[in-house]
């Protein structure tokens, strides 16, 4: 009796034994082959789930963009501040400018003429100049351009609304000026690219020196005296040359050229034909001869 109830006990136990040794086996095979395939293809959902549903997660990503959003903001008004502040700037320069040319006195028998400068051409940007305006204000060829600092150039082409200004930096540009306490004689020669101009015809016995005055001496018929041309800016003197070498630092190319004046001629009064009433023009044509 006791042998037939161990039989099936012994064959229960080797089962249960059985089963036992191959969840074993089959747990180690899944954590060493399987569960690293699992843990892999999961990882977007688990960093998923830890970042929006953890709080502090949240939190920290909501006030990171906030904060990024802020100083966007931030970022966004100084640059509407800043072009504020340029163009302010840009409007201050010019009533600047324009009240340099207002208090400007024009030389005697000249009136002022006021003009804007619209073209500078690109190949000779710092020789020559368009404004707008033309013959129709009165403007002529060889007529002289002025800014608030002093001599801008002279008129070289003249149409009805426009004209062409020659600066005094062009290597064509000269003028015969005054140099220094002593009025030394010389002639002002530009160059190009808005270098110093260079002083020719010198006397080899001038006594100059660095920052003295130049202005024009009134020869040639084209600049009146007393223009400022600039200063002395560099001066050398060797025995071996006859005269001294000088460079002049244009003190009128030394701020952008927007706004200019042109010295127009003024006829004297006493040069007008006298006007005659109707009946001083009969009387005199009734007159004997």
């Amino acid at each position: 009796m006791s042998d037939r109830l161990l039989g099936p006990r012994r064959s229960y136990r080797t089962l249960t034994m059985g089963v036992l040794l191959l969840m074993v086996l089959g747990f180690w095979a899944f954590r060493h082959s399987l569960m690293p395939l699992i843990l892999d293809k999961s990882q977007p959902l688990v960093g998923w789930s830890s970042q929006y549903l953890n709080p502090g997660t949240l939190w920290w990503s909501w006030q990171e963009e906030s904060r990024d959003a802020q100083v966007r903001q931030l970022e966004a008004q100084n640059q509407r501040l800043y072009n504020q502040l340029a163009a302010i700037s840009h409007i201050v320069e010019e009533n600047q400018e324009l009240r340099q040319l207002l208090a400007l006195q024009a030389p005697t028998a000249y009136e002022k003429v006021s003009a804007e400068v619209i073209i500078r051409a690109p190949h000779q940007w710092y020789e020559t100049l368009i404004i707008n305006k033309g013959f129709e204000a009165g403007l002529e060829v060889n007529q002289v351009v002025l800014n608030g600092n002093g001599v801008v150039g002279k008129l070289i082409e003249v149409t009805a609304k426009t004209a062409r200004v020659q600066l005094i930096s062009h290597p064509e540009s000269m003028v015969s000026c005054l140099i220094g306490k002593g009025n030394t004689p010389g002639v002002l020669s530009g160059r190009y690219r808005q270098k110093p101009a260079h002083l020719r015809y010198l006397q080899n016995f001038a006594q100059l020196h660095s920052g003295d005055p130049v202005v024009t001496s009134g020869l040639g018929g084209v600049y009146p005296p007393g223009l400022v041309l600039g200063t002395v800016k560099t001066l050398k003197k060797q025995a071996a040359l006859p005269s001294p070498e000088a460079t002049v630092e244009l003190s009128s190319l030394q701020t952008p050229l927007r706004f200019v004046v042109v010295l127009v001629p003024v006829e004297p009064a006493d040069s007008a034909p006298a006007l005659t009433t109707p009946e001083e023009t009969i009387e005199a044509s009734a007159s004997p001869q």
